[in-house]
């Protein structure tokens, strides 16, 4: 699957001293500008090496449960392993998502926005959209797109709860010679179409700005918007041209070499 985003994407990548921990973490934020409208901030867990990836902690539902997922740059939808119930879950059953009647049918257009440029291949509008995802490491994930709320936290404090969409994952496989991520799932921070930071975007709640700070003692913090943004210190790159293998571009960016789009 590879959906590309008409909104102009910025990414932004800073590398967070050992001094900005914590509470400095805190003081940090609280010296940027406010800008408009929302911006979100998540922390991270995890590092380079040797876990080999970074997890964000989501509350999803009412009442909201907490569920942790992989941070994927390369890939679009966000989904979380779906006790509907699971075939090849690595988590137990209390720790997975359990819908509700809340799959979405066909005829919603983020089923057409999950598929795009292709359509859905329902032979009832009504019937659930399903969605099959596979990664460069041959993981894959099956399973149906569901809508509920997510309690997001804003840099005040204060929370929203926009209902957005994402995958109920079912049916998982991980083929890799590596063990998957301790995760529930995976957090699609790409140019797509369903990409939860997209859904934002179109819903007036963030501009189309996600960045990451990374510390080199692990972890980090993870946003959505600009208000996050300092105002020096910061160089911005343009990112690769329509086609550029995105495994490619997601390495440039850990290296800190700079890509063209």
């Amino acid at each position: 699957m590879n959906l590309r985003l008409s909104l102009p994407l910025i990414l932004v990548l800073i590398i967070v001293p050992q001094s900005i921990q914590g509470s400095g973490l805190k003081t940090f934020l609280n010296t940027l500008s406010p800008k408009s409208p929302y911006s979100f901030v998540f922390p991270l867990s995890g590092n380079v090496f040797p876990l080999g990836y970074y997890s964000v902690s989501l509350q999803i539902g009412n009442p909201p449960k907490d569920f942790t997922f992989d941070v994927d740059t390369g890939s679009d939808l966000t989904w979380v392993q779906c006790d509907a119930p699971c075939s090849g879950c690595t988590v137990r059953t209390e720790l997975q998502y359990k819908p509700k009647s809340n799959t979405v049918p066909c005829s919603d257009p983020i089923c057409s926005a999950l598929h795009w440029p292709k359509k859905p291949e329902c032979q009832n509008p009504k019937d659930q959209c399903d969605y099959e995802i596979e990664y460069a490491d041959q993981g894959s994930s099956i399973g149906a797109l569901v809508v509920d709320q997510f309690s997001l936290k804003l840099l005040d404090g204060s929370s929203l709860v926009p209902r957005l969409a994402f995958g109920c994952g079912y049916d998982q496989h991980f083929l890799s010679a590596h063990p998957p991520p301790a995760t529930v799932g995976v957090l699609g921070l790409g140019k797509g179409k369903i990409s939860i930071l997209t859904q934002l975007v179109s819903a007036g709640l963030t501009r189309n700005v996600l960045g990451h700070c990374l510390s080199s003692k692990g972890g980090g913090f993870l946003f959505f918007g600009d208000n996050v943004i300092p105002s020096t210190g910061v160089s911005w790159t343009t990112l690769v041209s329509p086609g550029f293998d995105s495994r490619w571009e997601r390495l440039f960016t850990m290296l800190g070499f700079p890509t063209k789009r």
